[in-house]
């Protein structure tokens, strides 16, 4: 399974764009299955999170609205908590996760994302060549709303109850509604997005940037220029073929008289999985490029260290080897030392006995000349690091035997993703390294080795772990 960087964010403002849309189209939906279409414009939901709405004349003065249809939205975010959990009313309730994708082909997140792949982790944007793949990852809430239809007569007012009990059974009424809703994609998740864009195409301009957000989304991404009034791009996901259950309860045997209006009262539960985060996986090459270290999810205190990063990896490898000494498996130095790729335990490196001393990724040269090859001078030139000198003595020596695993206690491989590149596209002559390969979409990396006790060759030497490999000077 390859590993990528991975940037995690949870989406903002959730009340206003997922939670009080799916509340208010749940509640309409319920008003026109009563057949009361003609309340529509009176509706009015009010929660503690928003404010009671005002209508405006043409001067902008508020004016009185007498409202007819009147609910208190509460939402709840448990996950738990399951309004029909052990209960199963309705034959395909499931999981509790009412609000769901249709199935599209290719949507669900591919094996090498990096995450498990369950009914609430659906592909918003993937892009294979790339390795690109966005995520959305849903919670089972609940929102109820306390619901006062209102009537100046007495007839109607009769007639909405009746039509409920004429509607639901025994004042109960469980079904689907239809909802759609945006929310807006992180923005830290956005701007990585954009450079990785800018990084691979040639034509810079939003109406190329927008048909690349389609190509590779199916639908799934969008924009709203106009959020509250603010003329803003904002890129949003979009749940356009969603639902949610819903339930209706009614315990009043007639309507309820006061204040010259006569009201009849109802428990709307909506039930549903709401958008909460959004991952968003991604290699740290693009297009043959290294990313540069802004665009890396890491914590603000390793950023604002006062040291070099190379330093800060030394360290944390040093006290990784201390504890894992007795093991003899040391953690490897990394260039960068942000790249969260490893070495795949089922690899022929890892079962032969070798272990990965310095793993770098890698830019190939010049791609425009196709019969071009790649030249690193790994003794000289290692990307942050210096070999220590019986290795740099042991690669010479060996040469070209050093890209197998026999006959050799030092092994030189470079890997595309998780896979070994083929041996007869590298040459190494000890002390330069060839890579014949001209393909930029895969991330190269080149892994050096060693294994104090191979098969075929009797120990000769007593590895010291912590000083195989060291940081260059002012790296």
């Amino acid at each position: 399974m390859s590993q990528r960087l991975t940037l995690a964010h949870i989406v903002g403002e959730s009340m206003i764009h997922i939670i009080e849309p799916v509340a208010d189209q749940a509640l309409r939906f319920v008003v026109g299955k009563l057949g009361l279409s003609g309340l529509m414009e009176e509706i009015q939901i009010v929660s503690d999170f928003k404010e009671v709405s005002k209508v405006t004349d043409k001067s902008h003065n508020a004016k009185l609205i007498d409202y007819r249809v009147r609910a208190r939205l509460v939402p709840n975010v448990n996950p738990s908590n399951n309004k029909w959990e052990g209960t199963k009313t309705i034959a395909d309730l499931g999981n509790g996760n009412a609000i769901v994708r249709q199935d599209v082909p290719g949507r669900t997140k591919s094996p090498w994302s990096g995450h498990d792949i369950t009914s609430r982790d659906i592909s918003i944007f993937h892009n294979e060549d790339l390795f690109l793949d966005m995520t959305e990852w849903n919670v089972g809430s609940t929102l109820t709303m306390e619901v006062k239809l209102d009537f100046h007569d007495l007839t109607p007012a009769q007639e909405c109850l009746s039509a409920i009990f004429a509607t639901f059974t025994n004042g109960e009424m469980i079904g689907y509604v239809p909802v759609q809703y945006d929310y807006p994609i992180p923005k830290p998740i956005a701007h990585v997005l954009r450079q990785i864009y800018m990084r691979t195409n040639n034509v810079q301009s939003h109406e190329a940037y927008d048909q690349w957000l389609r190509d590779n989304s199916a639908g799934c991404l969008s924009w709203n220029v106009n959020r509250n009034n603010v003329h803003v791009r904002e890129l949003v996901g979009l749940k356009n073929n969603a639902r949610a259950m819903y339930l209706i309860e009614c315990q009043q045997d007639a309507p309820e008289v006061g204040n010259n209006r006569f009201t009849v009262n109802l428990n709307l539960t909506v039930q549903y999985s709401r958008t909460n985060r959004i991952i968003f996986d991604y290699p740290i090459l693009v297009n043959n490029q290294l990313l540069p270290f802004e665009l890396v999810p890491c914590g603000k205190t390793v950023r604002t260290a006062n040291h070099g990063p190379f330093q800060w990896q030394n360290e944390a490898v040093t006290k990784l080897w201390n504890s894992m000494y007795d093991y003899h498996d040391p953690a490897p130095a990394k260039y960068p030392w942000w790249d969260p790729w490893n070495v795949p335990e089922t690899s022929i490196i890892k079962q032969t006995g070798f272990h990965p001393i310095y793993t770098a990724a890698l830019e190939l040269d010049d791609l425009t000349n196709e019969e071009g090859i790649t030249r690193l001078n790994i003794i000289d030139d290692l990307p942050g690091y210096k070999l220590r000198d019986d290795i740099v003595s042991m690669l010479k020596e060996g040469k070209n035997l050093c890209l197998g695993h026999n006959f050799t206690y030092v092994n030189v491989s470079v890997f595309s993703h998780d896979y070994p590149v083929d041996r007869e596209l590298l040459d190494f002559d000890g002390t330069y390294l060839t890579i014949k390969s001209r393909r930029p979409e895969p991330n190269y990396r080149l892994v050096i080795s060693v294994n104090p006790t191979p098969r075929t060759l009797k120990p000769q030497i007593n590895w010291v772990w912590i000083t195989t490999i060291v940081p260059k000077k002012g790296d």
